[in-house]
């Protein structure tokens, strides 16, 4: 692979049609550090690849990852029509590769992304606009609701909950049609821990996991204050080992912060 590469151009087809062969992670990783060795190089060819129409999905995630890892931001207009391609990894990397190319320039492109019917593709753009410390509305909307409980919303699975929970702690407290997403999450973690409410399923919050509960603690931690520290309280005692740990931890991480 390192002699291909010093071949320039003309060994960065030949890595490709290797790559168009070989959905392999390792071969994937092999071949785009080659490409990065490249450099310029590995522009043009890169971009023809990519506007190639037919090829399997792997093709054009394996191009739209090395663009991004180049950083070639005269891709970026190339690589936004991929955001809405049938394939979720490919959707999936055509984000990361925008944020990497355009930083917060990309934020508008991935924000539609937050409601996308596949969960890794949500978990991604959730993660990127977080890292940009987004708070437009759209995105602010889509976490709140996340948390919201409802008969006409499916309950998200905990991997999703876990990453909206870290984009809250990154981002800070907001409020959502006038609702501040403390409230939110006391309240879902107030239903998580009656038992009544699991005894007969009346809200789906009900149902969120030990794991789920104990990070909605340490979030709380994050953005709270005074008045979330007292709804924390309760859960000092809670059945959960791990709950009480987080919600104790949660409650000196507010006092230490109103002390400073």
């Amino acid at each position: 692979l390192c002699g291909l590469a010093a071949r320039g151009g003309s060994g960065c087809v030949v890595l490709f049609k290797v790559l168009e062969s070989s959905e392999d992670g390792a071969v994937v990783r092999d071949i785009d550090g080659a490409v990065e060795r490249l450099g310029d190089d590995s522009h043009v060819p890169l971009m023809e690849w990519l506007g190639a129409r037919g090829k399997e999905w792997y093709v054009y995630r394996n191009a739209i990852m090395m663009l991004g890892n180049l950083g070639f931001v005269a891709a970026a207009d190339d690589v936004r029509r991929f955001l809405s391609h049938p394939h979720p990894r490919v959707r999936e990397e055509a984000v990361g590769a925008l944020y990497k190319m355009q930083g917060e320039a990309a934020v508008r492109d991935i924000q539609p992304l937050v409601r996308d019917r596949d969960k890794a593709v949500v978990k991604k753009a959730v993660t990127t606009l977080a890292r940009l410390k987004c708070r437009n509305p759209f995105f602010l909307q889509a976490l709140a609701d996340l948390f919201r409980g409802g008969k006409d919303r499916d309950p998200a699975p905990d991997e999703l909950l876990l990453v909206g929970l870290d984009a809250v702690a990154q981002i800070g407290a907001f409020a959502v049609d006038d609702v501040d997403i403390r409230d939110i999450l006391v309240e879902r973690l107030e239903a998580g821990g009656s038992m009544l409410n699991k005894l007969f399923k009346k809200r789906k919050a009900a149902e969120d996991s030990e794991v789920v509960r104990a990070a909605t603690c340490g979030t709380l931690g994050h953005i709270g204050d005074q008045q979330t520290a007292r709804s924390l309280e309760p859960f000092c005692k809670d059945a959960s080992p791990l709950v009480r740990e987080r919600a104790s931890d949660a409650m000196r991480i507010i006092a230490a912060r109103g002390q400073a």
